[in-house]
C-alpha cells in the first residue's frame, strides 16, 4: 500500500476513537478550571459551584485552581498555552482577557484568537467608592473636594491595567484633578485601604464592597453602565449625575484554549446555561448586583470582540501603559 493510502486509512481508523473520546468527555481525567484571581471572591464562589454542577451532570471531576497575578493575565496565559482537549478551562474576566493585555507588552496570549468561548456568565458596572471621611455625597462634590485637596489624591487599584484602574483614571480625567494610583493584590486589600484612609477612592464592584459599605467604612457615589445595581438601587449611574460616557462594565465568562473540539464546548455550554438558571445562582448574583447573561459560544465571542474595541478607546484616552 502506498504511503498516502496508508495515512488515509490510518486517519479513518482514528476518527471513531476521537469521536468516542469527545462523547465520553470528561471520563476519568480531572478537568481544571483556572481562576485567575484570589480565593474568596464572588467569581471564585461561582466557579466552585459550577465545578460541582459539571461534576454532577457531566461526570468526572472538575476542580478550581487559583492562579492570580498580573491582573489575571498569568492564569490566562497558562490556559492559552494548554492543550486544547477540554481538560483546562478558565472562569475569567475581561480585566484579564481584553483590558490588561492592551497595556502590557506581552501578556502571553491573544485576547480573542487564543481562546474558544464557552459562555458569558455575568456582568456588572463599576462602583465609585470613597473614604467616608471625605465630605462628599455625590460625584460632583467629590470632584470639587479632589481638585481642592493640596496634598494630592490617592486612588486604590487592584492591579496595573485592571478595569478598576482604567475607570479610576477616567474619573480623574473627567474630574480634572491629579491622582496617584496605588496598586494592591486583589480587591479586598484595595477596598480596605480606602476604608482606612490610605487611599481616597476606588472603582470596584458592588458585591465586593458590600461588607465595608454596610458598616459605614466606605461610601458609594455612582456607577458605570446603563442601569442601577439591584443591591444599591439608591445609587445613581454617572450618566444620571450628568457625567456621560461611562458605559464600560466588567464581565466574567468561561473559555477554553483555542482549538478545543466543538462537541466538548457544546456540552460545557449546555450545562453552564442550565446552572445559570438555578435558584442558587440567581439569588447569589442578585445579592452581588451581578447581571446573569448566558447564551451561545458565538454570542460570547461577539460580545468579547465588541468589549475589546470599547476598552481600547479607554486605554487610548487614559494613556495607561505597563513600564
Amino acid at each position: 500500500m502506498q504511503r498516502r493510502g496508508l495515512l488515509a486509512v490510518t486517519g479513518l481508523l482514528a476518527m471513531p476513537a476521537i469521536g468516542r473520546a469527545q462523547s465520553e468527555y470528561p471520563g476519568t481525567r480531572p478537568v481544571r478550571i483556572i481562576m485567575p484571581s484570589t480565593p474568596g471572591t464572588p467569581q471564585d464562589l461561582y466557579s466552585r459551584h459550577l465545578a460541582e454542577h459539571w461534576s454532577r451532570t457531566l461526570g468526572g471531576t472538575f476542580v478550581v485552581e487559583n492562579r492570580a497575578g498580573a491582573s489575571g493575565t498569568i492564569g490566562l496565559a497558562h490556559v492559552a498555552n494548554s492543550a486544547p482537549d477540554g481538560y483546562t478551562l478558565t472562569f475569567n474576566s475581561n480585566t484579564a482577557q481584553t483590558i490588561s493585555p492592551q497595556v502590557m507588552r506581552n501578556p502571553g496570549f491573544d485576547s480573542l484568537r487564543s481562546f474558544a468561548p464557552v459562555m458569558l456568565v455575568y456582568k456588572y458596572g463599576m462602583f465609585l467608592l470613597i473614604n467616608p471621611q471625605i465630605p462628599a455625597r455625590n460625584t460632583r462634590e467629590f470632584f470639587a473636594w479632589a481638585k481642592a485637596k493640596r496634598s494630592g489624591v490617592n486612588m486604590a487599584s487592584v492591579g496595573l491595567g485592571s478595569g478598576g484602574q482604567l475607570m479610576g483614571e477616567r474619573i480623574k480625567l473627567r474630574g480634572g484633578f491629579p491622582a496617584e494610583p496605588i496598586h494592591y493584590r486583589g480587591s479586598s486589600p484595595a477596598l480596605l485601604a480606602v476604608s482606612q484612609g490610605e487611599c481616597d477612592y476606588i472603582m470596584d464592584n458592588v458585591g465586593a464592597s458590600a461588607p465595608l459599605r454596610k458598616e459605614g467604612k466606605l461610601r458609594g457615589l455612582s456607577l458605570t453602565g446603563s442601569s442601577r445595581a439591584a443591591d444599591v438601587p439608591e445609587i445613581p449611574t454617572l450618566a444620571e449625575e450628568g457625567i456621560p460616557g461611562f458605559d464600560e462594565e466588567i464581565w466574567f465568562g468561561i473559555s477554553a484554549p483555542a482549538g478545543t473540539p466543538r462537541p466538548i464546548i457544546d456540552r460545557l455550554n449546555a450545562e453552564a446555561n442550565r446552572w445559570l438558571r438555578t435558584d442558587f445562582v440567581r439569588e447569589r448574583m442578585t445579592g452581588f448586583s451581578h447581571q446573569p447573561m448566558g447564551g451561545t459560544p458565538e454570542a460570547f465571542a461577539e460580545f468579547a470582540a465588541q468589549d475589546l474595541r470599547i476598552w481600547s478607546a479607554v486605554v487610548k484616552e487614559t494613556g495607561v501603559r505597563a513600564e
